[in-house]
Formats: structure tokens, C-alpha cells, sequence
């Protein structure tokens, strides 16, 4: 059994496994994070820890323990535009707050690796990209295909965990030509 468990395994690339690791550690990460803030009395969902983590090991170096000051920049102001969905302007400052939290977290735990930037430099860092990240979510143009899509849908009134109507919305839209997709994906005001 073991043999077969390594060839399948070696079939797997190394990439991809090293992906589901990551998925795994961002996962645990989260789980472990939001127990580390109750018992301080904080409440976070753990879902933009999480996505920052993911983000970072699957879009950047593979190093979801290991930060910098730039990597927080190209994380929080070039992924999370283009990938992560918020309400409104209001709920910005929540999505930092809580990255400030997993930061403190990988610290306190020593999950922070060490070539990292000190963690009062990155959170002090943080509190700087306030009004920048707020303009970026907010900017139609850095939006990915993905977000795009999904906030379409919304406008619509079609909700993302609605797996009947995503369908129906998607057979609609593959049906219709591709400059009518194009314009449509880029039609969108944001929600909120």
C-alpha cells in the first residue's frame, strides 16, 4: 500500500502538492488564529487571514510564515483588489484590523519566520495602507475576471453559494457573444 501511495504521490507535481500544503496550513492557520483571538477577547472571521495567507504562499514565494513590507503591498494592494469582494468602504478597515491580527498571531505563536520584517514594522506598515487599500477594493479597473464576474452576478440578484441560479447565469451568459461578456463584465458599478 505504501508503495502505491508514493506513485500516486510522484504522479501528483510537486506544485500542486505543495498548493494543497498551503490550502491546509492557511486552513489550520485560520482555525488556530481565531482561537488565539478569542481568548483575547477579539472576534475574527479568519476568512481574509486565511485568503492573505493563501495568496500569499500560492501568488507570491510559496512562504505563507515569511513577510515583508513589500509583500504586504503586492498582497493587500494588487491580489486582494483583484480577488477579494467587500461590501463597502466600511468594511476595509475590518479586513485590516484582522490581517494585523494574523500578523500579531504568526508572532506570538512564532509561525512569523524569521527573515521576516519585524512585526511592529509590518503593522505599523498597515496602518499606513489604510486610505490606499480602501481606494484599490474600491477600483472597478484592478478588478480580476473572477470578481468581476461574481459581483455581475450579484447585481443581478443571483447570490455566489446559489449553485442552480450561478448555473442558469452562466448558460445565459456563455450564450451571449464575446464583446456583449466583454461589456457586460466591465457594465458593473460595485456593490455597496
Amino acid at each position: 500500500m505504501q508503495d502505491e501511495e508514493e506513485c500516486v504521490a510522484a504522479a501528483v507535481p510537486v506544485k500542486a502538492r505543495r498548493r494543497a500544503g498551503d490550502e491546509g496550513v492557511s486552513r489550520k492557520w485560520r482555525s488556530e488564529a481565531m482561537t488565539w483571538s478569542r481568548a483575547r477577547g477579539q472576534v475574527l472571521s479568519g476568512a481574509y487571514g486565511e485568503e492573505l495567507l493563501r495568496f500569499k504562499a500560492r501568488d507570491l514565494d510559496g512562504h505563507p510564515g515569511r513577510w515583508t513590507v513589500e509583500d504586504l503591498d503586492v498582497v493587500l494592494l494588487e491580489v486582494f483588489p483583484a480577488k477579494v469582494i467587500v461590501e463597502s468602504e466600511a468594511e476595509c478597515d475590518p479586513v485590516l484590523e484582522e490581517v494585523k491580527a494574523f500578523l500579531q498571531f504568526m508572532a506570538e505563536t512564532g509561525r512569523l519566520h524569521p527573515d521576516s520584517d519585524d512585526p511592529e514594522t509590518l503593522c505599523l506598515h498597515l496602518d499606513g495602507l489604510a486610505p490606499i487599500f480602501q481606494l484599490r477594493m474600491a477600483d472597478p479597473s484592478r478588478y480580476g475576471w473572477g470578481k468581476r464576474m461574481v459581483l455581475v452576478m450579484a447585481r443581478d440578484g443571483v447570490a455566489a453559494n446559489d449553485e442552480k441560479a450561478v448555473k442558469a447565469w452562466m448558460a445565459r451568459f456563455d450564450a451571449l457573444p464575446l464583446a456583449e461578456q466583454a461589456a457586460l463584465l466591465d457594465s458593473f458599478s460595485p456593490v455597496g
